[in-house]
Protein backbone atom coordinates (compact mmCIF):
# COMPACT_ATOMS: atom_id res chain seq x y z
CA UNK A 1 0.00 0.00 0.00
CA UNK A 2 1.01 3.80 -0.68
CA UNK A 3 3.20 5.19 2.83
CA UNK A 4 1.33 7.77 4.62
CA UNK A 5 -2.19 8.05 7.04
CA UNK A 6 -5.13 5.90 6.77
CA UNK A 7 -8.11 7.75 4.99
CA UNK A 8 -10.87 6.39 7.75
CA UNK A 9 -14.03 8.68 6.12
CA UNK A 10 -13.52 9.05 2.70
CA UNK A 11 -14.82 7.76 -0.06
CA UNK A 12 -13.77 6.93 -3.35
CA UNK A 13 -16.00 6.22 -6.56
CA UNK A 14 -15.24 3.42 -9.29
CA UNK A 15 -17.19 4.75 -12.64
CA UNK A 16 -14.97 2.19 -14.83
CA UNK A 17 -16.32 -1.11 -16.01
CA UNK A 18 -13.33 -3.14 -15.99
CA UNK A 19 -10.81 -1.49 -12.67
CA UNK A 20 -10.06 -4.75 -10.72
CA UNK A 21 -11.55 -6.82 -13.35
CA UNK A 22 -8.57 -8.89 -13.96
CA UNK A 23 -6.84 -8.92 -10.67
CA UNK A 24 -8.66 -7.46 -7.07
CA UNK A 25 -5.27 -6.25 -6.00
CA UNK A 26 -6.30 -2.62 -6.95
CA UNK A 27 -9.75 -2.81 -4.78
CA UNK A 28 -7.71 -3.76 -2.18
CA UNK A 29 -5.77 -1.08 -2.31
CA UNK A 30 -8.20 0.94 -1.55
CA UNK A 31 -9.74 -1.16 1.19
CA UNK A 32 -6.17 -1.07 2.88
CA UNK A 33 -6.02 2.47 2.95
CA UNK A 34 -9.53 2.03 4.48
CA UNK A 35 -11.59 4.29 1.79
CA UNK A 36 -15.20 3.68 1.43
CA UNK A 37 -15.37 2.05 -1.86
CA UNK A 38 -18.45 2.90 -3.76
CA UNK A 39 -18.35 0.96 -6.76
CA UNK A 40 -21.61 -0.11 -8.53
CA UNK A 41 -21.81 -3.12 -10.51
CA UNK A 42 -22.61 -0.82 -13.86
CA UNK A 43 -20.56 1.81 -13.88
CA UNK A 44 -22.80 4.85 -13.23
CA UNK A 45 -22.72 8.24 -16.06
CA UNK A 46 -24.93 11.11 -16.16
CA UNK A 47 -27.41 11.76 -13.55
CA UNK A 48 -26.19 9.03 -11.45
CA UNK A 49 -22.59 9.55 -11.72
CA UNK A 50 -23.34 12.95 -10.11
CA UNK A 51 -25.61 11.82 -6.86
CA UNK A 52 -22.86 9.34 -6.34
CA UNK A 53 -20.02 12.49 -6.40
CA UNK A 54 -21.58 14.04 -3.95
CA UNK A 55 -20.09 12.85 -1.33
CA UNK A 56 -16.97 11.09 -3.30
CA UNK A 57 -13.38 12.32 -2.37
CA UNK A 58 -12.03 10.44 -5.07
CA UNK A 59 -13.07 9.38 -8.43
CA UNK A 60 -11.78 6.50 -10.75
CA UNK A 61 -13.22 6.97 -14.49
CA UNK A 62 -13.32 4.73 -17.47
CA UNK A 63 -14.35 6.20 -20.33
CA UNK A 64 -17.42 7.98 -19.25
CA UNK A 65 -17.57 11.75 -19.51
CA UNK A 66 -16.83 13.77 -16.81
CA UNK A 67 -18.65 17.50 -17.49
CA UNK A 68 -18.52 20.83 -15.32
CA UNK A 69 -21.97 19.39 -13.84
CA UNK A 70 -20.19 16.60 -11.99
CA UNK A 71 -17.61 18.70 -10.82
CA UNK A 72 -20.17 21.16 -9.64
CA UNK A 73 -22.00 18.58 -7.47
CA UNK A 74 -18.65 17.18 -5.76
CA UNK A 75 -17.87 19.87 -3.25
CA UNK A 76 -15.55 17.36 -1.44
CA UNK A 77 -13.59 15.96 -4.68
CA UNK A 78 -10.20 16.26 -4.56
CA UNK A 79 -8.76 13.80 -7.11
CA UNK A 80 -10.28 12.42 -10.82
CA UNK A 81 -7.93 8.95 -11.47
CA UNK A 82 -8.27 8.00 -15.25
CA UNK A 83 -8.11 3.74 -15.90
CA UNK A 84 -6.41 4.29 -18.56
CA UNK A 85 -4.39 7.36 -20.51
CA UNK A 86 -6.75 9.51 -22.82
CA UNK A 87 -8.26 12.24 -21.13
CA UNK A 88 -10.33 14.06 -24.05
CA UNK A 89 -13.71 13.20 -22.12
CA UNK A 90 -12.87 14.50 -18.64
CA UNK A 91 -13.43 18.75 -18.66
CA UNK A 92 -10.19 19.12 -17.45
CA UNK A 93 -10.01 23.17 -17.59
CA UNK A 94 -13.03 23.19 -14.63
CA UNK A 95 -10.86 20.38 -12.81
CA UNK A 96 -8.27 23.12 -12.88
CA UNK A 97 -10.38 25.72 -11.74
CA UNK A 98 -11.82 23.83 -9.10
CA UNK A 99 -8.58 22.65 -7.57
CA UNK A 100 -9.09 19.04 -8.73
CA UNK A 101 -6.41 16.88 -9.29
CA UNK A 102 -6.74 14.24 -12.40
CA UNK A 103 -4.18 11.62 -13.22
CA UNK A 104 -3.77 8.87 -15.92
CA UNK A 105 -2.10 5.75 -16.25
CA UNK A 106 0.68 6.00 -19.23
CA UNK A 107 2.77 3.41 -20.32
CA UNK A 108 0.04 0.78 -18.84
CA UNK A 109 -1.60 -0.30 -22.14
CA UNK A 110 0.38 0.79 -24.67
CA UNK A 111 1.91 -2.48 -25.65
CA UNK A 112 -1.45 -3.96 -25.31
CA UNK A 113 -2.88 -1.45 -27.85
CA UNK A 114 -0.24 -1.73 -30.01
CA UNK A 115 -0.54 -5.39 -30.57
CA UNK A 116 -4.24 -4.62 -31.82
CA UNK A 117 -3.19 -2.54 -34.29
CA UNK A 118 -0.84 -5.11 -35.72
CA UNK A 119 -3.91 -7.48 -35.19
CA UNK A 120 -6.47 -5.20 -37.01
CA UNK A 121 -4.04 -5.24 -39.89
CA UNK A 122 -3.65 -8.47 -40.41
CA UNK A 123 -7.21 -9.01 -39.91
CA UNK A 124 -8.06 -6.92 -42.77
CA UNK A 125 -5.21 -7.71 -44.88
CA UNK A 126 -5.65 -11.71 -44.72
CA UNK A 127 -9.48 -11.03 -44.41
CA UNK A 128 -9.67 -13.14 -41.42
CA UNK A 129 -13.64 -12.01 -40.26
CA UNK A 130 -14.49 -13.55 -43.47
CA UNK A 131 -12.64 -16.32 -43.50
CA UNK A 132 -13.94 -16.97 -39.83
CA UNK A 133 -17.59 -16.76 -41.24
CA UNK A 134 -16.69 -19.19 -44.93
CA UNK A 135 -15.25 -21.61 -42.86
CA UNK A 136 -18.42 -21.69 -40.12
CA UNK A 137 -20.43 -21.73 -43.43
CA UNK A 138 -18.94 -24.36 -44.97
CA UNK A 139 -17.89 -22.41 -47.36
CA UNK A 140 -13.83 -23.29 -48.27
CA UNK A 141 -10.47 -21.53 -50.10
CA UNK A 142 -11.04 -18.52 -52.58
CA UNK A 143 -10.81 -15.76 -49.91
CA UNK A 144 -7.35 -13.76 -51.56
CA UNK A 145 -5.63 -12.09 -48.62
CA UNK A 146 -2.25 -10.02 -48.79
CA UNK A 147 0.96 -9.81 -46.66
CA UNK A 148 2.31 -7.38 -43.97
CA UNK A 149 5.55 -8.03 -45.02
CA UNK A 150 7.25 -5.07 -47.26
CA UNK A 151 4.02 -3.07 -47.11
CA UNK A 152 4.35 0.68 -46.58
CA UNK A 153 2.93 1.49 -42.99
CA UNK A 154 2.18 5.39 -42.21
CA UNK A 155 2.22 6.29 -38.42
CA UNK A 156 0.22 9.62 -37.13
CA UNK A 157 1.86 10.06 -33.68
CA UNK A 158 5.10 9.07 -32.56
CA UNK A 159 4.49 8.54 -28.91
CA UNK A 160 4.84 4.79 -26.85
CA UNK A 161 1.84 3.50 -28.89
CA UNK A 162 3.31 4.32 -32.22
CA UNK A 163 6.59 3.44 -31.42
CA UNK A 164 5.33 0.37 -29.99
CA UNK A 165 4.25 -0.33 -33.36
CA UNK A 166 6.64 0.40 -35.15
CA UNK A 167 9.03 -2.29 -33.40
CA UNK A 168 6.65 -5.00 -33.58
CA UNK A 169 6.58 -3.97 -37.71
CA UNK A 170 10.07 -4.63 -37.57
CA UNK A 171 9.73 -8.56 -37.53
CA UNK A 172 7.29 -7.98 -40.79
CA UNK A 173 10.01 -5.90 -42.90
CA UNK A 174 7.51 -3.48 -43.18
CA UNK A 175 8.66 0.11 -44.41
CA UNK A 176 7.36 2.73 -41.51
CA UNK A 177 6.93 6.05 -42.01
CA UNK A 178 5.91 8.89 -39.31
CA UNK A 179 4.21 12.09 -39.08
CA UNK A 180 4.51 13.85 -35.35
CA UNK A 181 5.54 17.75 -35.23
CA UNK A 182 6.21 17.53 -31.98
CA UNK A 183 8.92 14.61 -31.87
CA UNK A 184 12.16 15.80 -33.54
CA UNK A 185 13.37 14.62 -36.70
CA UNK A 186 16.26 13.10 -35.74
CA UNK A 187 14.62 10.92 -32.84
CA UNK A 188 12.49 9.75 -35.43
CA UNK A 189 15.47 8.90 -38.04
CA UNK A 190 17.17 7.05 -34.77
CA UNK A 191 14.18 4.56 -34.42
CA UNK A 192 14.48 3.41 -38.16
CA UNK A 193 11.72 5.30 -39.26
CA UNK A 194 11.25 8.17 -42.06
CA UNK A 195 9.31 11.00 -41.25
CA UNK A 196 7.49 12.72 -43.52
CA UNK A 197 5.19 15.55 -44.01
CA UNK A 198 1.36 14.37 -43.14
CA UNK A 199 -0.33 14.47 -46.82
CA UNK A 200 2.70 13.18 -48.87
CA UNK A 201 2.90 9.95 -45.65
CA UNK A 202 -1.17 9.33 -46.28
CA UNK A 203 -0.03 9.30 -50.65
CA UNK A 204 2.62 6.70 -49.92
CA UNK A 205 0.78 4.81 -47.16
CA UNK A 206 -0.32 1.12 -47.90
CA UNK A 207 -1.54 1.21 -44.36
CA UNK A 208 -1.99 4.32 -42.18
CA UNK A 209 -2.76 3.62 -38.31
CA UNK A 210 -3.37 6.65 -36.11
CA UNK A 211 -1.83 6.61 -32.11
CA UNK A 212 -2.42 10.73 -31.77
CA UNK A 213 -4.67 11.68 -28.98
CA UNK A 214 -7.74 14.06 -29.56
CA UNK A 215 -7.18 17.47 -28.99
CA UNK A 216 -8.65 20.62 -30.92
CA UNK A 217 -5.48 20.42 -33.67
CA UNK A 218 -6.31 16.17 -34.24
CA UNK A 219 -10.39 16.87 -34.54
CA UNK A 220 -11.33 15.74 -37.84
CA UNK A 221 -7.23 15.42 -38.99
CA UNK A 222 -8.37 13.02 -41.22
CA UNK A 223 -11.37 15.00 -43.32
CA UNK A 224 -12.76 13.92 -46.78
CA UNK A 225 -9.59 15.53 -48.67
CA UNK A 226 -6.96 13.74 -46.56
CA UNK A 227 -8.90 10.96 -47.01
CA UNK A 228 -8.72 11.35 -50.44
CA UNK A 229 -5.16 11.51 -50.91
CA UNK A 230 -4.87 7.58 -49.80
CA UNK A 231 -4.56 5.04 -52.74
CA UNK A 232 -7.55 2.85 -53.66
CA UNK A 233 -5.25 0.03 -52.28
CA UNK A 234 -5.06 1.32 -48.73
CA UNK A 235 -6.19 0.43 -44.71
CA UNK A 236 -6.75 2.50 -42.42
CA UNK A 237 -6.39 1.54 -38.51
CA UNK A 238 -7.57 3.45 -35.83
CA UNK A 239 -6.65 2.72 -32.41
CA UNK A 240 -6.48 6.28 -31.16
CA UNK A 241 -10.10 7.94 -30.82
CA UNK A 242 -12.57 7.81 -33.58
CA UNK A 243 -12.87 12.11 -33.87
CA UNK A 244 -9.67 12.00 -35.53
CA UNK A 245 -11.52 10.71 -38.46
CA UNK A 246 -14.40 12.31 -40.61
CA UNK A 247 -16.23 8.62 -40.47
CA UNK A 248 -19.06 9.71 -42.96
CA UNK A 249 -16.36 10.87 -45.38
CA UNK A 250 -14.41 7.18 -44.84
CA UNK A 251 -17.93 5.26 -45.11
CA UNK A 252 -17.93 6.68 -48.33
CA UNK A 253 -15.12 5.72 -49.75
CA UNK A 254 -15.34 2.52 -48.33
CA UNK A 255 -18.68 2.18 -49.93
CA UNK A 256 -17.43 3.25 -52.98
CA UNK A 257 -14.20 1.24 -53.22
CA UNK A 258 -11.90 4.00 -53.04
CA UNK A 259 -9.59 2.48 -50.09
CA UNK A 260 -9.43 -1.11 -49.52
CA UNK A 261 -10.55 -1.38 -45.86
CA UNK A 262 -10.35 -0.51 -42.11
CA UNK A 263 -9.79 -1.52 -39.02
CA UNK A 264 -11.17 0.32 -36.23
CA UNK A 265 -11.47 -0.06 -32.65
CA UNK A 266 -12.81 3.84 -32.02
CA UNK A 267 -15.72 5.89 -33.18
CA UNK A 268 -16.79 9.42 -32.41
CA UNK A 269 -19.75 8.43 -30.16
CA UNK A 270 -19.82 5.31 -28.63
CA UNK A 271 -21.64 2.67 -28.70
CA UNK A 272 -21.20 3.42 -32.73
CA UNK A 273 -25.18 2.89 -32.87
CA UNK A 274 -26.01 3.70 -36.45
CA UNK A 275 -22.84 4.73 -37.58
CA UNK A 276 -22.14 3.99 -41.17
CA UNK A 277 -18.93 1.64 -41.04
CA UNK A 278 -20.64 -0.86 -39.34
CA UNK A 279 -22.62 -1.93 -42.38
CA UNK A 280 -19.68 -2.44 -44.32
CA UNK A 281 -18.00 -6.10 -44.74
CA UNK A 282 -14.47 -4.30 -45.76
CA UNK A 283 -14.36 -2.92 -42.09
CA UNK A 284 -12.81 -4.69 -39.23
CA UNK A 285 -14.39 -3.66 -36.38
CA UNK A 286 -13.61 -4.10 -32.61
CA UNK A 287 -15.98 -2.24 -29.57
CA UNK A 288 -12.89 0.14 -28.12
CA UNK A 289 -10.42 -2.82 -26.62
CA UNK A 290 -6.97 -1.78 -27.26
CA UNK A 291 -6.48 -1.61 -23.42
CA UNK A 292 -8.23 -4.36 -22.47
CA UNK A 293 -6.10 -7.02 -21.80
CA UNK A 294 -5.36 -8.87 -18.22
CA UNK A 295 -2.14 -7.55 -17.77
CA UNK A 296 -3.21 -3.85 -18.90
CA UNK A 297 -6.22 -3.93 -16.66
CA UNK A 298 -4.34 -5.10 -13.94
CA UNK A 299 -1.87 -2.06 -14.67
CA UNK A 300 -4.45 0.69 -14.97
CA UNK A 301 -6.05 -0.49 -12.07
CA UNK A 302 -2.91 -0.22 -9.88
CA UNK A 303 -1.80 3.25 -11.40
CA UNK A 304 -5.56 4.60 -10.80
CA UNK A 305 -5.78 3.12 -7.10
CA UNK A 306 -2.19 4.25 -5.96
CA UNK A 307 -2.55 7.99 -7.40
CA UNK A 308 -6.08 8.08 -5.91
CA UNK A 309 -4.55 7.06 -2.40
CA UNK A 310 -1.04 9.27 -2.47
CA UNK A 311 -3.85 12.17 -3.25
CA UNK A 312 -5.74 11.97 -0.61
CA UNK A 313 -2.80 11.32 1.80
CA UNK A 314 -1.84 14.61 0.67
CA UNK A 315 1.15 12.97 -1.51
CA UNK A 316 2.06 14.27 -4.82
CA UNK A 317 0.45 11.61 -7.84
CA UNK A 318 2.60 9.27 -9.82
CA UNK A 319 0.82 10.47 -13.18
CA UNK A 320 -0.63 13.71 -12.83
CA UNK A 321 -2.36 15.76 -15.51
CA UNK A 322 -3.64 18.08 -14.34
Amino acid sequence: MTEGALLTGKTVVIASRSFASTDPEPLALLRRADLTVVHPEHPPRDDALTTLLEDADGLIIGAIPVTAAHFAAAPRLRVVAMHGVGVDHIDLEVARQRGIIVTNAPGSNDGSVADLAIALMLACLRRIPEGDRAAREGVWGGILGEELTGKTVSILGWGRIGLGVARRLSGFEANVVVHDPYVATEAIVESGALPMPLDDLLEVADIVTLHLPLTEETSNLLDARRLALLRPSAYLINTARGGIVDENALARRLREGLLRGAGIDCFAIEPPVGNPLLDLPSVVLSPHTGAHTREAITRMGTMAATDVIRVLQGIEPLSRVT
